[in-house]
């Protein structure tokens, strides 16, 4: 395979870690301010 899904590979679980981290301290006043991913995944999911 090409290198490039490796790489697909990581990007998916950087946003499912993300995700988890939006879904565990997505409550938290002021997260999405300082939280950069914030934006990404609340508009990807």
């Amino acid at each position: 395979m090409l290198p490039i899904d490796s790489q697909w590979r990581a990007i998916a679980g950087l946003l499912a870690l993300y995700t988890g981290a939006n879904a565990t301290f997505g409550h938290i006043p002021g997260w999405g301010k300082w939280s950069p991913w914030y934006g990404a995944v609340k508009v990807g999911g």
